[in-house]
């Protein structure tokens, strides 16, 4: 008999007048599952004799996988073995263990493929998690894979925009999200082939006299389908092959209203000329903004009308929408983005669709910049114009990557607003983002928040909440040159104006408090880059990647992972996270390589005797020191700058914080009290909120 009739042959036999049946094991069955359904009707027949199972099992398994058996058992017989036994040798040769490694590789590898539905991506993640390993995290694993690895970013913004989010609910939503899209796009495909839609545009003509608004009806044509508000043709010549900004005809002249940048065929001038399906566009100057939740200022565009390359032909109407709420999880969120060499601490606002600074910032920072004319308009909520002044287009850097990007200006004296438009181009680091934002409840130690027990500790080790930056006891860091390395001298950059007095008074607080020592000479010198604090100061760092960074050696010390982070706090019951101020700054340099971080200020040459922000390494030295300060505490885990604590009780907890407290009083490090929480039952750790179980 074949091995393909093997595969379709069913096998019977009759046995206490009821029929056993079963299908025989072929190559493309799973082995585990087949030999649970053999065992299922093992119990159903009340087959319990063991020798009677092997031999079912030698029957069922049919003839191809019955000569395997024989020549991996070669020169023994199957009949000499056990049921149990017999099991085991397949499943070794059918379904091996697998790497653990590789298959989490492959779990957080996958995404959601084109045209894979939601239902389709959440399952094939469920099955390749259940060789991960991951064990009480499983749940976090699945949402966190689910959620990053989904294609529709619509859907993806909503569940991130979700408190204390779940598996199951993260699923549920995205689900139903699916569907409603994909029923809406049934439902407008039955009305772009039945009806017509009439649609008002308020179109500002610059021919007529006194600048007159003018309304024109004119109707509307879906050309193919989409989603609502997805653009279907380009809107320059009424191709849908491609986007605006990728046309062909920028350049040319329309024959109708002499205006350059589209063509007479689908100009809107002529009345009763279909509208191609406008929606989203490309081009900046077409931006639709929709409106915000949260304690944002989003911009929201009153009309859909395209405009032409010169911006003579039509005027857009924008909202700005301004809504506070009290609540924690709807404060600002900033992003510090290095704007035309300048660091620019922006607003995040996912539902502006346009990047905005006001007048007043943008002149302090960027005094020469001439701005391009635009006449893109903004509407406040009660339908006030706010002015926009001009268009700018400005280098932005962020994580490496640089784009070229239009910044809008308006007289508005609000903090600057990156939109869309930038987020599209520039991948935001949103783990960093958390960090820096410090997206976690502060506890005022002066208040009546924080246990007694814990001021009490605290109160023992003054040292640790001093101000300012201690000198770290017992180590010094070492940089090391690579072979054949060349001293690379920079020239100072000139600061913004505005800044030069938060510059000086933080330089002169760092010489005061022997971080940096004013020199007359050096081989090395790198710029300054001021960033600016949240709280008004600046912070002075060294632009050491276009002059150290190049030539120092890779520190190969790694960054723990998450599952090592996660593996400290296991078995807590409440969690304290504690933030080591100005970490780097507290590490000494060794004697011999501070004259390799040499800064050049506007006053003068400065070098830092201590490790500085901006320093390739620096990073690594500073994990395998700090790690070395809490060896052998056991529920305490640390990342960078960030400590963390946990035990199975309060005393416990307790005893593990006085023992952290002795080993930073030991090493003159400093704690940052007021970012600092302590005994909490969660607390967001690398992004993810960790509580008792």
């Amino acid at each position: 008999m074949s091995s393909a009739e093997d595969r379709n042959q069913t096998a019977q036999m009759s046995m206490q007048g009821t029929v056993f049946t079963i299908d025989l094991f072929s190559d493309n069955l799973n082995w585990t599952r087949w030999v649970q359904r053999l065992e299922a009707a093992f119990r159903i027949f009340n087959i319990t004799d063991n020798v009677k199972q092997r031999d079912y099992l030698l029957h069922y398994m049919g003839s191809k996988t019955f000569d395997l058996l024989c020549d991996k058992l070669s020169p023994e017989n199957p009949t000499d073995k056990t049921y149990s036994q017999i099991v085991d040798i397949l499943k070794r040769h059918f379904s091996p263990e697998p790497l653990e490694i590789v298959e989490n590789f492959r779990f957080h590898k996958r995404v959601q493929t084109d045209g894979e539905s939601v239902k389709d991506f959440f399952t094939s993640l469920q099955k390749l998690s259940t060789t991960c390993k991951f064990g009480p995290y499983l749940d976090t694993a699945l949402r966190n894979q689910f959620v990053f690895g989904l294609r529709d970013q619509t859907i993806q913004s909503r569940l991130l925009e979700v408190e204390n989010l779940t598996v199951k609910s993260a699923f549920d939503k995205a689900y139903s999200m699916e569907l409603c899209a994909s029923s809406a796009t049934e439902i407008q495909k039955g009305n772009a082939s039945s009806n017509e839609v009439i649609t008002k545009l308020q179109v500002k003509h610059g021919g007529i006299s006194g600048g007159g608004d003018v309304s024109t009806k004119v109707k509307k044509t879906t050309v193919g389908t989409a989603l609502p508000g997805k653009r279907t043709a380009c809107y320059r010549c009424g191709s849908p092959d491609h986007f605006a900004d990728k046309c062909k005809v920028k350049s040319k002249v329309c024959k109708f209203c002499k205006r350059r940048g589209h063509l007479d065929t689908v100009c809107l001038k002529r009345v009763g000329n279909p509208v191609l399906n406008i929606g989203e566009t490309s081009d900046p100057s077409d931006t639709d903004l929709d409106e915000v939740v949260g304690n944002v200022e989003s911009l929201h565009h009153s009309s859909d009308l395209h405009e032409d390359t010169d911006r003579n032909t039509s005027q857009d109407t924008c909202d700005i929408h301004t809504m506070t709420s009290s609540k924690t999880r709807r404060t600002k969120i900033h992003v510090v983005l290095n704007t035309n060499s300048q660091d620019v601490k922006y607003e995040i606002d996912t539902g502006a669709s346009i990047s905005v600074m006001g007048l007043k910032y943008f002149r302090s920072i960027f005094p020469k910049t001439e701005l391009k004319e635009t006449d893109l308009i903004l509407v406040s909520y009660c339908n006030t114009k706010v002015k926009v002044l001009g268009v700018v287009n400005v280098k932005v850097t962020y994580n490496n990557i640089t784009k070229y990007l239009n910044l809008y200006i308006v007289n508005l004296d609000k903090d600057p607003i990156v939109g869309r438009e930038w987020l599209y181009e520039i991948p935001l680091d949103w783990a960093e983002i958390w960090r820096d934002n410090n997206y976690v409840q502060n506890i005022d130690t002066e208040s009546g928040n924080v246990d007694k027990r814990v001021k009490d500790l605290l109160s023992r080790y003054p040292i640790i909440t001093a101000e300012g930056v201690g000198k770290m006891n017992h180590i010094q860091a070492r940089l090391t040159l690579r072979p054949n390395s060349k001293p690379v001298f920079c020239k100072a950059r000139k600061p913004p104006f505005a800044l030069l007095p938060k510059i000086e008074e933080e330089l002169e607080n760092l010489v005061e408090q022997g971080i940096l020592v004013k020199v007359n000479s050096s081989e090395w010198a790198t710029p300054i880059v001021p960033v600016m604090k949240p709280n008004g100061a600046v912070r002075i760092c060294g632009d050491f990647k276009v002059t150290l960074n190049k030539h120092l050696q890779v520190d190969d010390h790694p960054l723990p992972t998450i599952d090592e982070l996660f593996s400290s706090l296991a078995g807590g019951e409440k969690f304290s996270k504690m933030d080591l101020s100005q970490a780097y700054l507290h590490m000494p340099i060794h004697d011999e390589d501070t004259h390799l971080l040499t800064l050049n200020t506007h006053k003068g040459l400065f070098m830092p005797t201590r490790l500085m922000f901006g320093i390739s390494p620096a990073p690594a030295i500073w994990q395998r020191e700090i790690e070395k300060v809490i060896k052998g505490i056991p529920g305490v885990g640390v990342y960078l700058d960030d400590m963390y604590v946990t035990g199975p009780d309060d005393a416990t907890h307790l005893d593990r914080l006085k023992q952290v407290f002795e080993r930073l009083n030991e090493y003159n490090l400093r704690l940052n009290v007021k970012k600092s929480v302590f005994l909490q039952s969660e607390l967001e750790y690398c992004g993810l909120w960790v509580h008792n179980m």
